[in-house]
């Protein structure tokens, strides 16, 4: 099975419930694709781009070399993020995004 990573940008109004909701946008995402979702590092504002980096490093050492996040959104912290997903597939990462799934990733009732 492919492995993955994940990486959620917390802003500044996100609370621990949306936290752990993004996270288990994460999960669904893994599932849909089939992947193992092996850790989920959440990016404190406080200390980023820490957690970018780790996730990145991570990714890079792994063999699937696979991101996951739950929008393009969780890119934009790190530069515009359709240039971010560009830089990050042109260094061997592919990255996932709930956007460009078919159905909703998350549960926004």
């Amino acid at each position: 099975m492919l492995q993955a990573y994940g990486y959620v940008r917390k802003h500044f109004l996100m609370n621990d419930v949306e936290v752990t909701a993004a996270e288990g946008t994460l999960a669904k995402i893994a599932a849909q694709r089939g992947v193992k979702l092996v850790d989920v590092l959440v990016e404190d504002l406080a200390n980023s781009p820490a957690a970018f980096e780790t996730v990145l490093s991570l990714a890079l050492q792994s063999r699937d070399r696979i991101l996951i996040v739950p929008s393009e959104f969780h890119l934009d912290a790190n530069g515009e993020s359709k240039d971010v997903r560009k830089r990050l597939e042109v260094n061997g990462i592919t990255v996932i995004s709930g956007d460009e799934l078919a159905e909703p990733a998350r549960d926004d009732r």
